[in-house]
């Protein structure tokens, strides 16, 4: 494994043992027991080199994930489905990713509060679809590689965490709501047990 792969897997990949053996089989090596393992070596297995091999290879998942992919090819351009990258490349496959371009770069996340501070816009991927992320912007596609055009939205819109909060709490709100003691003692409180 030429480790030209960076990967970061949020789900589960159901068919990852028939793929690893397969991979295996083909000289590949794996450190991990992890399905995740499976999705550089399998990248480079099918020597990706553009988006339509991005979603040749990603079609061969079976599973529920999202997927963010960076190659060390530092040839960049995705003006069409066909063209080289070296950006990192997103799948949402049903899981949730939202995407959101400011002049300092481009965020993903799997939850749009995540860009409360950085940029109150943001892109809902929907399933089954890939973007190539660049450093302030961002190209989707669907999985038979053609262009998506997505609008924006708003924190307050299709996801409105907004609504918990009063108006003089509206310039941050995120950050008042989620420093709160009350929001962290449901989530972080734990029985103290000796072991």
């Amino acid at each position: 494994n030429n480790k030209e792969w960076c990967v970061v897997h949020n789900g589960i990949i159901e068919n990852f043992a028939e793929l690893k053996t397969m991979l295996i089989e083909n000289g590949y090596s794996f450190y991990s027991e992890t399905d995740s393992e499976v999705i550089p070596n399998l990248l480079e297995y099918k020597g990706v080199k553009n988006v339509a091999d991005f979603i040749s290879a990603i079609s061969m998942l079976k599973g529920s994930f999202a997927i963010c992919a960076i190659s060390r090819d530092t040839s960049i351009e995705a003006s069409d489905a066909n063209a080289a990258f070296s950006n990192a490349l997103v799948i949402s496959n049903p899981a949730d990713i939202y995407v959101s371009t400011t002049e300092n770069g481009t965020y993903v996340s799997s939850d749009p509060i995540c860009f409360t501070d950085i940029n109150p816009e943001y892109y809902s991927m929907e399933n089954n679809e890939f973007a190539v992320v660049f450093d302030n912007k961002v190209v989707f596609y669907d999985n038979k590689c053609n262009v998506v055009n997505k609008k924006t939205y708003k924190s307050g819109g299709i996801y409105n965490f907004h609504s918990k909060f009063s108006d003089e709490d509206k310039e941050h709100p995120a950050r008042r709501y989620f420093n709160s003691s009350e929001y962290c003692k449901s989530i972080y409180y734990c029985k103290n047990q000796s072991l």
